[in-house]
């Protein structure tokens, strides 16, 4: 419909910009594995994350530990209640530790087999 286009002006177009600036996340600390952040919200809403949902996110919203739930396409959504709200995401690779470990026997056993190749 070209009507709406005729009649989109400048003045609506910043309503609508206001419209989306409330109840939205100011984030205060930012890392690839550490997200923090505040809002406040009118009413319990879902806040939508443009972050990929994965297991090895732990999220604390107000203190407490919370499960995001999937939203479309797979991206994280937070259940937020009525007024301040203060989030933390933290990322951890599931299996790090072990692959360390696995990588780090790996590399032993090669210079094990090594060693004794060129013993021999």
């Amino acid at each position: 419909d070209t009507s709406m286009a005729l009649n989109f002006t400048r003045d609506k177009y910043m309503s609508m910009i206001n419209t989306l600036r409330t109840d939205t996340l100011t984030v205060t600390k930012f890392s690839e594995t550490n997200i923090e952040g505040k809002i406040n919200v009118e009413e319990s809403k879902l806040l939508y994350l443009s972050i990929p949902y994965d297991k090895g996110w732990t999220v604390t919203v107000n203190g407490y530990i919370t499960e995001p739930t999937i939203a479309s396409n797979g991206m994280m959504a937070l259940l937020l209640t009525k007024g301040n709200n203060e989030i933390k995401l933290n990322f951890a690779h599931k299996y790090i530790s072990k692959g360390v470990i696995l990588s780090i026997a790996s590399f032993a056993c090669l210079l094990g087999l090594s060693f004794f190749y060129n013993k021999r």
